[in-house]
């Protein structure tokens, strides 16, 4: 009988590497602001909400127009629901 006790956790099914929804908005704010050359700037704002949850709203300014902003998508999950 063998002493040591084999790793039973599969390789293939732990993903280290999840996004959360703030770090996707983030970097595609980052993209527009980037493909326009700041004609079009992205921002993201995040929001606490009192039932637990997180809320993430992507936006589009408009520096031109003094700053006008459009509000392009909001995403609320749990905040318990995140990796660190």
């Amino acid at each position: 009988m063998t002493d040591t006790i084999p790793d039973l956790w599969p390789t293939a099914a732990l993903k280290t590497t999840v996004l959360t929804p703030i770090a996707i908005l983030r970097t595609q704010a980052t993209c527009l602001s980037q493909k326009t050359q700041g004609l079009l700037v992205g921002d993201v704002t995040v929001t606490a909400a009192e039932n637990g949850q997180n809320q993430v709203s992507l936006f589009v300014v408009v520096p031109a127009l003094n700053n006008y902003r459009h509000r392009l998508m909001t995403v609320q999950y749990r905040r318990e629901a995140t990796c660190p």
